[in-house]
């Protein structure tokens, strides 16, 4: 059977070139800006797995011991955050997509636990991207939160919406162009990012854009698979993006010396909280993105009104990064502290992300944390000029 290999940051693949002629749809969750789909492996699960343009198939290390599948030639890995993080290799007999079967997939096995905690899944055992898009064509309709997987060769809708086409493949994953206030640059088209576009800092001092938008904080606004993404926040005047124009969308500029933003062979992500405003084809083979605007498009760009972020620690939340001078701060929150309960309701019995949502939501005027032995009100107000 042939096998394919590609490099992305720095790892090798492989994949079966085999192709299934079935069409599914199936229904996903979406969550902090990222689609959630269930799946079974080697017969067992369902197993929750984001759906990432950005990404390989990648399986939580735990939920790989509790398969007891077996690892192998352990080396290091870059991505999403500053850092590197292990990875070995994993092979998986049978993976299962609502009866699109996948076999004798190798997957890389990593330790996502410091994810989950840092952006507050309870429930994620790991990523689906390159291998699944290469055998099947993508439409991702967010109006009804479903998406269909069609073969290529069963694939024959003609495309009703605006086409972008790839301007290539850094690796395994696909590249759009785009312009953010007129300067132009190549993008990985990128599912799993939470953000509307995150630049690279090859990108970011190439064109002085420190300099332009002059950002008045940093701050931890993300967690991948190797550990925080400090950045600063800005609010660019318009993102470009075929004949779509974003106004004052909210744009992350790393400020990391190393890792997977300091890549020279893209300029950044396109990522969903752009992405999710169209009802979107993705279609590898034919290298192209359709775009159909859905009842998202107008959804205003919204940030962060407290200054700080929160993660998992066990049934408690913990301020991982909190900025000086930010109505958090000003509120005498501080890093390290432990948060119990947000308006009287316990932490326990709180969803993170839709906490994210509530302290982004502009008519979310304060909020009242109990950290340990003491209430403290958190007077919210906007962090960027709108």
């Amino acid at each position: 059977m042939l096998k394919k290999i590609f490099f992305y940051f720095g790892l090798f693949f492989t994949f079966s070139s085999k192709t299934l002629a079935e069409a599914v749809t199936i229904p996903f969750e979406f969550v902090d800006n990222r689609i959630f789909v269930s799946i079974k492996i080697n017969g067992q699960g369902p197993f929750v797995m984001v759906l990432d343009t950005g990404a390989s198939n990648i399986l939580d290390a735990q939920t790989a011991a509790k398969l007891n599948i077996s690892t192998y030639d352990s080396f290091n890995i870059t991505g999403g955050g500053e850092f590197t993080a292990t990875a070995s290799y994993g092979d998986i007999q049978h993976m299962d997509i609502a009866g699109l079967k996948f076999l004798n997939q190798k997957f890389l096995i990593v330790d996502l636990s410091g994810m989950k905690k840092a952006i507050g899944f309870k429930n994620f055992d790991g990523l689906i991207g390159y291998e699944v898009f290469m055998r099947y064509v993508a439409e991702v309709n967010f109006d009804k939160q479903q998406v269909t997987f069609t073969s290529h060769n069963q694939f024959n809708t003609k495309p009703s919406g605006e086409i972008i086409p790839f301007v290539g493949f850094d690796g395994g994953i696909p590249l759009v162009e785009a312009s953010i206030d007129g300067v132009r640059g190549k993008f990985w088209l990128d599912t799993g990012d939470r953000a509307a576009m995150t630049l690279t800092t090859p990108f970011i001092h190439a064109n002085n854009l420190k300099a332009i938008y002059k950002p008045s904080f940093e701050l931890i606004t993300g967690w991948g698979i190797a550990g925080p993404l400090h950045t600063q926040i800005i609010r660019a005047g318009q993102v470009t993006f075929g004949n779509e124009t974003f106004i004052r969308p909210v744009l992350r500029l790393p400020t990391a010396t190393k890792g997977g933003m300091t890549a020279t062979t893209s300029n950044g992500t396109f990522g969903n909280e752009l992405l999710k405003r169209f009802n979107l084809t993705i279609n590898y083979l034919k290298q192209h993105i359709v775009l159909n605007r859905n009842s998202f498009y107008s959804n205003t760009h919204e940030f962060d009104r407290s200054g700080m972020w929160l993660m998992l620690d066990g049934a408690n939340f913990k301020v991982l990064d909190v900025f000086s001078g930010s109505p958090a701060d000003k509120a005498g929150v501080r890093t390290g502290d432990l948060v119990t309960a947000v308006d009287q309701k316990p932490t326990v019995t709180l969803f993170l992300p839709t906490v994210r949502e509530h302290l982004s939501n502009p008519q979310t005027k304060s909020v009242t944390v109990s950290i340990e032995s003491r209430k403290v009100v958190i007077l919210l107000e906007n962090l960027l000029q709108e």
